[in-house]
């Protein structure tokens, strides 16, 4: 009789553990940090936003800057499918905000371009170094100017021939190079870097010459623009100080290269023009799911894929023949001087040579400048989960999020039936109780 009773005490035992919610585990590295302290800088729209007052139960907060080509275009696409991917119920109490590693570029100016072009709503923020210099060691950041220096290098036209960006009416582009050495060694203009960059990329190009008004573009690459003008070609210039494509204000015969800009584009008058290459661009379509780039090549296709066109000047390649670059932990990014390696989670540069990747940083404490880092925060604004890099996928942030959530509000892991586990393991304990006790009255009677 006793092995009877201790096996049916074995068996409520089992059913009680199983009826035990167990926590599931966060998918991002856990912290143990204290609150932040509360700051204010200044946003995108040249207001002045301080943390705690960023609507939000959670707060999802990002180390960016707008020079940035590589990761950062990636992390904010990734944190944009995030804030639309959230559960309704949550949707509202979950914030979202981007501080910049770069307060001397980034002005609100530059970050609400880059909103804009991000197409997300949430504060981008900046100040003066000294301010950003505390909040970057509050969150344990450690900012690596020299990577930044280097984007900032590549991004701009310095070593860069002059360009020729083509728009077509059905918003497909090119973006040709062009040589020095055809061009006039004095005095070259548009319509010099025109021709020339076109003749040698084998690109077709119908003009007529005006006495007065000089040459006029009519077709590019066999595409003409129609006799009734209900389209045509348009001259474009690259502004430097802005980083904008602008309407010439001149014909294509008297824009000098070097004085009035060192890129110029002909863009269709009915494409869009958002779609116009940017100057020593090299853009790949990326898809945000899986992290993974695609073969599209063009930015129209690109989109309506559902993916995102960017910047990346080169692609990880993991190929074995190419193991020894960065010492075999990360990869080579950019050219020339600008040349540095864009090191793996857990590695940087050696001392003084960028083009290393060794080490670690201490504990607790994420470089950014290529890689980056992105924390969630709880109800009482303590970093709670970490993010490192762009390599890790919407679906498991989310996840983060809303477990990280449940957790804060007392809600259940996942959806369920309440209660159910703790009904079951009851029902089990009364029918082992009356299988004993039946058990038990038939060993009295015998």
């Amino acid at each position: 009789m006793m092995r009877r009773v201790f096996i049916a005490i074995a068996l409520v035992v089992c059913l009680l553990i199983s009826s035990i919610p167990t926590a599931s585990a966060y998918k991002g590295h856990v912290l143990g940090r204290t609150a932040v302290d509360d700051f204010t800088l200044i946003d995108q729209n040249s207001e002045n936003r301080s943390l705690y007052s960023i609507q939000g139960d959670l707060l999802v907060v990002s180390f960016i800057f707008t020079r940035c080509d590589s990761v950062c275009p990636i992390i904010t696409q990734n944190l944009n499918s995030v804030q639309q991917g959230l559960s309704a119920n949550i949707a509202d109490d979950v914030g979202f905000v981007s501080i910049t590693v770069d307060p001397a570029y980034d002005t609100p100016e530059r970050l609400h371009d880059y909103s804009l072009l991000h197409g997300i709503d949430w504060p981008l923020l900046s100040g003066t170094e000294e301010e950003l210099q505390v909040i970057w060691d509050t969150f344990g950041v450690v900012v690596s100017k020299e990577v930044i220096d280097a984007h900032a290098s590549m991004n701009s036209s310095e070593g860069i021939e002059n360009q020729v960006s083509i728009l077509y009416p059905n918003n497909t582009t090119m973006l040709l190079d062009g040589h020095n050495q055809m061009l006039p060694s004095e005095n070259a203009t548009g319509w010099n870097l025109t021709e020339s960059t076109l003749n040698m990329h084998n690109v077709s190009l119908n003009y007529s010459v005006h006495e007065t008004w000089g040459h006029s573009i009519n077709g590019i690459n066999d595409v003409d623009a129609p006799s009734d003008y209900s389209w045509w070609w348009s001259l474009y210039q690259w502004n430097e100080t802005n980083s904008t494509w602008q309407e010439s204000q001149v014909g294509i015969d008297s824009l000098m290269l070097g004085q009035d800009a060192a890129h110029i584009a002909w863009a269709a008058s009915n494409s869009n023009l958002s779609y116009l290459p940017i100057p020593g661009s090299k853009m790949i379509c990326h898809d945000v799911g899986n992290n993974m780039t695609t073969n599209h090549t063009q930015q129209v296709n690109c989109e309506n894929a559902g993916m995102v066109w960017m910047n990346q000047i080169n692609q990880h390649n993991s190929n074995e023949s190419e193991i020894a670059v960065c010492d075999g932990n990360g990869w080579e990014m950019g050219e020339g001087t600008g040349k540095h390696c864009m090191c793996d989670d857990g590695y940087q540069w050696a001392e003084g040579d960028k083009l290393s990747c060794v080490g670690t940083t201490p504990a607790d404490q994420f470089e950014v400048g290529h890689s980056t880092i992105t924390y969630i925060l709880d109800n009482e604004r303590k970093p709670r989960i970490a993010w490192t890099g762009d390599d890790w996928h919407v679906a498991d942030f989310i996840s983060d999020v809303e477990e990280l959530y449940a957790s804060e509000n007392d809600l259940p892991a996942s959806p369920g039936l309440p209660g159910f586990s703790f009904t079951m393991a009851a029902s089990a304990l009364g029918l082992t109780a009356i299988a004993i006790n039946v058990r038990c009255s038939d060993e009295d009677e015998e």
